[in-house]
């Protein structure tokens, strides 16, 4: 058959299965339904459907029954999975539970440093603000600090006060207000009252006054000798005891009023170096205070190059990072070579601090 002809001879193929279906069954929408499923066009089932005695009207409903159906088959789809997705979405912001704890680090008159954790019950990434206030027994709020973090899952907060405290019972509280419900947690720390300087008699006289006087070089205290013994009786308010009390402010007392800022970890840093040249153990101590692994890593990393003590790389954690440390006091301190790990940077230390002998 030739290439002309083709186009009739299929035109009359689906004619005469039209005839065929419509005596088996009186439903053209089946009809258009198979034919569509057979790959025909729309155009060719509606020709096909008035040269079987259809009416141009009758063809093109049954045309359109079936691609409504399905229209509204995708549609109801489409509204089920968004239906889904925002249920889900809703589900998981409803449960997702926040935890905060706080961990005393270091107690003292002079500063108070904790950690506070906060963990999700979600892998998701959250935007907070955690504030942390330190108080005295009565709620008076003594020192504030807030911080705002963005985490998935967990992260830790280090904090740091600074107020010098006299002996009492405080509190440290973190809090934070997370899907409209407030999350806290807090400690109790008490400081002691350090013993007081008490002048001895000499053995076997009658003592009427206190031996080298009672005088304990603190303007806040009212000095006196009672008895044979000191009793320094601490005055308040007084400027200088570095707390802000009542009736005074940053005009009358700048010194305890002053506002303290708040120092970052690269501060800390630096004066941990700075102090290491002096005070070795004391810069130490500034980088304990870190509680992120890297941060206190590079602090005592500095400690140990600034006072040229190797025993100051000890406290890292991080293997490199103290291989690193060991490594840059192999002419100084060639033993320190033995400390580290890596055993292709152990003998290449090793190697140097012999070059360097010779």
């Amino acid at each position: 058959m030739g290439d002309s002809l083709r186009p009739f001879a299929k035109v009359q193929h689906l004619y005469s299965w039209v005839l065929i279906f419509l005596r088996m069954t009186s439903s053209p929408r089946a009809y258009v339904k198979g034919m569509l499923k057979q790959g025909y066009s729309a155009d060719q089932i509606r020709q096909a459907l008035i040269n079987a005695g259809y009416s141009p009207q009758a063809a093109e409903r049954a045309l359109r029954s079936p691609m409504v159906h399905t229209i509204i088959i995708m549609v109801a789809g489409l509204v089920l999975l968004a239906g889904g997705w925002f249920a889900m979405s809703l589900f998981q912001t409803a449960h997702t539970q926040l935890t905060l704890s706080n961990r005393l680090v270091s107690v003292s008159a002079e500063s108070v440093s904790l950690s506070t954790q906060v963990l999700s019950s979600s892998k998701e990434v959250i935007d907070l603000k955690v504030s942390v206030v330190l108080s005295d027994k009565g709620g008076r709020a003594i020192e504030s600090k807030s911080e705002s973090v963005q985490f998935a899952e967990s992260t830790v907060i280090p904090v740091t006060f600074t107020s010098s405290l006299p002996p009492g019972t405080y509190t440290v509280r973190s809090a934070v207000v997370f899907d409209g419900k407030r999350v806290s947690d807090s400690k109790d720390f008490t400081i002691r009252q350090e013993p007081q300087q008490i002048a001895l008699a000499v053995q076997g006289e009658e003592v009427s006054g206190c031996v080298g006087g009672c005088d304990d070089f603190n303007a806040c205290t009212q000095d006196a000798c009672v008895a044979g013994s000191c009793v320094n009786t601490l005055k308040s308010p007084c400027c200088g005891n570095r707390q802000c009390e009542s009736g005074e402010s940053p005009l009358s007392c700048s010194q305890d009023c002053a506002v303290r800022p708040h120092k970052t970890y690269a501060e800390i840093v630096e004066d941990a170096r700075t102090l290491a040249k002096n005070d070795a153990t004391g810069a130490a101590g500034l980088c304990s205070s870190l509680l992120v692994v890297p941060q206190a890593d590079l602090c005592f990393s500095s400690v140990a190059r600034a006072s040229d003590e190797a025993d100051y790389c000890k406290p890292i954690q991080t293997i490199p990072n103290r291989d690193d440390c060991y490594a840059a006091f192999a002419q100084k301190d060639p033993d320190a070579c033995n400390s580290i790990y890596d055993e292709y940077l152990r003998v290449a230390c090793v190697s140097l601090s012999t070059y360097g002998k010779s």
